[in-house]
């Protein structure tokens, strides 16, 4: 049974009352019993209408039930139906133009087009995951699906049809971020000076037609250089990756791995589970299960599990999955499990991969949350805790830091 407490006349769950009191409350200038006589005063005032819109809801559902049912096996008489509808009230008569005034709605809400992710919040794991699943890659999803007229041809990594997914790509930032002058297929580097993003051309360099789309940036250690560049445009973000170490950045004359589309524009916690049964929930997260681009990722990572992907078959297979093992002259070591159950250890040239991902395990997130405990990004006291089957909890935590433009 849940455990609630009574506050302001009202039984609350006590996950929801620890959260407000310690996590949503706290810098808002709201007081705790400002917060809950005022939401009790909501609830005594909107509750009876609420209820009695459910019921009302119910009576036509029945009766909609009903004269389906009467119905069966009759043909389809539409203006019969709609005359129904017109009688029990599910249809009323168009009223005198309107307009509706809102004030204090969250831009998420009002002005931002786009998904949002529901998850129930009692379950943290779940909450992590879709907090990171808010972004999806462009590549992947045009190589991937027939978005382009067709599919890529069966086997590894397809150069042509790659080439055709980068144009697709380039010709959306085209259309949604504009450069002053040319185009994002000619752009051979990406600075930022001052805050302000600037594209290297052969014929010069220019910059946004909108200066302001430019939202922030990751630095790559270089001068003026750049990891990732954060665009924004109707309220929605788009990160462009740079790596011209990676299999994809290689070929690409700026050196632009992918680009990541942001797929929702906030994760929704809800109180209660939308689905009673067992079900599992499958998302990638970026920042834990994550792309492995620079050969120096494979040493930072040894002796985490790791899915490989070769461009051609090596020995009849293309995909390894083992415990990478470091680098050694260009190779990237990975052990693996013989067909006799003994662990073999092989070297993959970092040139022959075509994509290489961590696996998401509870070693790897404790290691990345130790690594933000250290880095002072992470009060594990502020998070609630994940339980993973055969584990012990670990704390979690739902930040994705980006270096914002100032």
């Amino acid at each position: 049974m849940t455990d609630r407490i009574e506050v302001a006349g009202l039984k609350v769950a006590r996950e929801l009352y620890d959260f407000i009191e310690t996590e949503a409350l706290p810098g808002t200038g709201v007081s705790s019993d400002a917060f809950w006589t005022g939401l009790a005063g909501v609830a005594a005032e909107m509750g009876p209408k609420n209820r009695a819109l459910l019921e009302k809801r119910d009576a036509m559902q029945a009766a909609l039930d009903d004269w389906h049912l009467q119905r069966r096996g009759q043909a389809w008489d539409a203006a019969a139906y709609r005359a129904y509808l017109e009688e029990i009230g599910y249809l009323l008569p168009e009223g005198p133009d309107f307009a509706v005034e809102t004030a204090n709605v969250d831009p998420e809400i009002a002005a931002i087009p786009g998904p949002q992710l529901v998850v129930p919040v009692m379950n943290a794991r779940y909450a992590l995951n879709a907090a990171n699943a808010r972004w999806g890659s462009l590549y992947d999803a045009l190589y991937g699906t027939d978005a382009l007229g067709t599919t890529a041809p069966a086997g590894g990594y397809d150069a042509a049809y790659g080439a055709k997914v980068i144009a697709r790509a380039k010709a959306f930032l085209d259309r949604t971020f504009p450069l002053a002058a040319g185009s994002h297929a000619d752009v051979t580097k990406y600075e930022n000076r001052g805050g302000v993003l600037y594209a290297l051309q052969p014929e010069g360099e220019t910059g946004l037609s909108d200066p302001t789309q430019f939202a922030g940036f990751t630095p790559n250690g270089l001068p003026n250089g750049l990891a990732a560049i954060v665009l924004k445009n109707n309220g929605l973000h788009v990160v462009v990756q740079i790596n011209p170490e990676a299999p994809i950045g290689r070929q690409d004359k700026a050196g632009v791995a992918d680009v990541l589309m942001e797929s929702a524009i906030s994760a929704i916690m809800d109180v209660e589970d939308p689905i009673t049964d067992a079900y599992t929930l499958e998302v990638s997260s970026p920042g834990i299960d994550r792309p492995l681009t620079r050969i120096k990722d494979f040493e930072l990572f040894e002796g985490y599990e790791a899915k490989l992907e070769t461009a051609e078959l090596i020995d009849g297979r293309r995909r390894f999955k083992g415990v990478l093992a470091g680098v050694e002259d260009e190779e990237v070591l990975i052990n693996l499990a013989s067909d006799g159950g003994e662990e073999i250890t092989i070297g993959l040239q970092f040139d022959w991969l075509s994509d290489a991902k961590l696996v998401l395990t509870d070693d790897l997130i404790k290691e990345m949350l130790r690594q933000r405990k250290a880095a002072g990004v992470l009060n594990e006291d502020s998070f609630d805790e994940i339980e993973t089957e055969g584990s012990d909890d670990i704390s979690s935590d739902t930040s994705n830091e980006t270096e914002e433009k100032t």
